[in-house]
């Protein structure tokens, strides 16, 4: 059982008096992420939270009005106890074993159910109806962020590691495992298939920061036991990266305008659906998943609503269809390998290139709705999802194993690899747009995480000088 389960079940345990305000709130709240996490947020049905609470319904709207007001003040209640309940308790001593198993419960937190009921409510009241959640958020995420500065200030003060940039060393440990359970829930919630072995990820990520940031008197005391060796590669200087990548909001804004523009025979039912997800997505687009009404897609579909409907016989259908649509747009990144620059540049901006896609402010619509709509549930939508996955991971691998055998880097895990190198960025990104909107994703600071990323590889397995 979780630990964020076994708090939530405890609040339920407790049975004080009915006229202990306090307790019956708490129990509620409690009832609320856990019905979330069962059933899913929109099938959470306040009788069935009601029981669960032991509370009459009239008793739940009479303290909160409706069911807004009930979800949200779950989300106030959770938000600020998450961060405590997902810390260890007597962690080892040792740093290495201490930073391994931060990293893993860190990375457990992520991937448990109840957690990511939190998330879709989250996003749905943060993006829509209760902005002040964001300002909740953001705090959240200084707590979470502040207990990691204290624990690397304390590596730092017993002289274990180097005092570089915090923030980006905490992007990179924090993003390998991050990776491996955000990326996984929110494209493909409880039916991802490939779960991440946390363990491994976490060992490997506590001793690769190690490796690269470890000082002399860290590795007099530890290097022995680790599988790894300490590095003296050679490290050439990186560039900035330049993105290549031209933005998928771009490239489906121009490929659905010459989809528009051209005459097709409009009674073609396959042609006609085309314009329709076309149509879906440019609306959520320019207005947003909730305003995207029907009407507003028959519009700029050029159809009737009658003719929409005889299609899609409602709205989830359809946006479910403009999804999985979505989900195949994928990019072809072998374009932005350039053989002419050093292979550090060119990671570096591969890197930059495909987080500012994940970044893209327009694309916010895509994963509010996955996740406020339960529909990373729907088989199709996984199956593509995967897709993109098994497409973009291949991709690496093979770019990876390329500059292996070209002498650019030793033999080494590539999955690791991997994570490290995207892990950085895409924390900047996916998880910065999804919990706090696109002025969460700043460009600026995806480029600087993508060369100290690919550094940090680098210098991890680089070669030595010749």
């Amino acid at each position: 059982m979780s630990p964020l389960r076994v708090a939530l079940e405890t609040v339920l345990e407790d049975v004080a008096a009915r006229r202990d305000h306090q307790a019956r709130h708490r129990r509620i709240v409690a009832a609320v992420i856990l019905e979330c996490a069962q059933v899913g947020y929109t099938e959470a049905k306040i009788v069935d939270i009601a029981t669960r609470a032991k509370v009459s319904t009239a008793t739940i709207y009479r303290v909160y009005g409706d069911r807004d007001q009930l979800f949200i003040a779950a989300l106030e209640m959770m938000l600020t106890l998450v961060v405590q309940v997902w810390q260890p308790k007597d962690l080892p001593q040792a740093p290495l074993e201490r930073l391994h198993a931060l990293l893993l419960a860190h990375g457990k937190s992520w991937r448990d159910p109840e957690w990511g009921s939190i998330i879709r409510m989250y996003i749905f009241y943060a993006n829509s109806k209760a902005p002040h959640l964001l300002q909740m958020g953001l705090a959240s995420q200084k707590v979470d962020n502040a207990y990691w500065q204290s624990e690397i200030d304390g590596l730092e003060q017993q002289g274990l590691i180097n005092g570089l940039d915090r923030d980006t060393r905490l992007a990179i440990i924090l993003g390998a495992v991050e990776r491996r359970t955000i990326l996984a829930r929110l494209g493909f919630g409880e039916q991802d298939d490939h779960q991440p072995d946390l363990e491994r990820v976490a060992r490997h990520s506590a001793e690769a920061f190690f490796q690269v940031y470890g000082t002399p008197l860290f590795w007099l005391n530890y290097a022995g036991s680790l599988s790894f060796k300490p590095a003296n590669g050679f490290v050439a200087p990186i560039s900035p990266p330049v993105a290549k990548l031209q933005l998928p909001s771009l490239r489906l804004r121009a490929y659905a305008k010459r989809i528009m523009e051209e005459d097709i025979d409009r009674m073609n039912p396959q042609n006609r659906k085309v314009r329709i997800k076309l149509a879906a997505m440019l609306t959520c687009l320019n207005h947003g998943y909730d305003n995207a009404s029907m009407a507003a897609v028959a519009e700029a579909a050029k159809v009737s609503t009658a003719t929409l409907y005889l299609d899609y016989e409602d709205k989830q259908t359809l946006f479910l269809d403009a999804l999985m649509m979505q989900a195949r747009f994928i990019v072809d990144y072998h374009k932005l390998i350039d053989t002419s620059q050093p292979h550090g540049d060119t990671i570096s901006s591969l890197i930059f290139s495909i987080s500012r896609v994940l970044a893209d402010p327009d694309f916010l619509w895509y994963h509010y709705a996955v996740m406020t709509s339960e529909l990373s549930a729907a088989p199709d939508l996984v199956d593509a999802s995967r897709e993109t996955r098994t497409h973009n991971e291949r991709f690496w691998r093979e770019l990876l194993e390329q500059l292996i055998l070209a002498g650019h880097l030793k033999p080494h895990d590539t999955l690791l690899s991997m994570n490290l190198l995207l892990g950085a960025t895409q924390r900047g990104s996916i998880q910065a747009l999804l919990l706090f909107g696109p002025e969460g994703a700043q460009t600026e600071k995806l480029a600087d995480l993508s060369v100290a990323s690919t550094a940090f590889v680098l210098r991890l397995f680089g070669v030595e000088p010749s």
